[in-house]
């Protein structure tokens, strides 16, 4: 999975829903907005294949060559935790996460992922971490949120053990007939026009 532009797109599209600005991106990705007074932080909590991925060998320059290309589904999980130091009613953590899930199911939205390679498919319940005592003791807001997305994993190999493998060059065709269990022939399987 190219993680290195899917994480940093979905952060920059997820950020600007709540309206917050990047000002510090980093390894998780983070979005802090310092006139908002709020930081989102992203990660990968799951990944797992769908069905079975399979194998294609792809022709580069050389037709004679092929290399390994493995492609499959995914699913991943993006976890988004909020955390707000304005706990006011349209700034608490648990406001900019529903605001990301209301705001991602439009087109336009939807759309700006694909140059990202995934879609979006579901999302968890917000989960309001703040545990708040009174009002007078709240410093702090603190949410977190599940995005689920799949994505297509093609992933060229470049193991000189399995890359690049030979191509047929030529066969022989010794019978143009395959016989059945009983040594009985069957219908003719190859018709050989020359």
């Amino acid at each position: 999975m190219p993680w290195n532009t899917i994480l940093p797109g979905l952060a920059a599209l997820l950020a600007s829903l709540t309206g917050l600005q990047i000002t510090k991106t980093d390894m998780p990705q983070k979005v802090t907005d310092s006139t908002l007074k709020a930081q989102l932080e992203f990660r990968i909590t799951s990944c797992v294949g769908i069905g079975e991925d399979e194998w294609r060998y792809v022709a580069d320059t050389d037709p004679t060559q092929q290399h390994l290309t493995i492609c499959g589904h995914r699913a991943f999980t993006l976890q988004v935790k909020c955390t707000s130091y304005d706990a006011t009613n349209t700034n608490m953590a648990p406001w900019y996460l529903e605001r990301i899930y209301t705001r991602l199911s439009r087109p336009a939205n939807l759309a700006a992922m694909d140059p990202l390679g995934v879609a979006w498919t579901d999302a968890g319940p917000t989960l309001d971490l703040g545990q708040v005592i009174s009002e007078e003791e709240r410093i702090f807001s603190i949410g977190v949120k599940d995005f689920m997305f799949t994505a297509v994993v093609n992933d060229a190999d470049t193991d000189p053990a399995d890359d690049p493998q030979a191509t047929i060059q030529h066969v022989n065709l010794t019978s143009n007939t395959l016989n059945n269990v009983d040594g009985t022939p069957l219908p003719v399987q190859v018709t050989v026009s020359v």
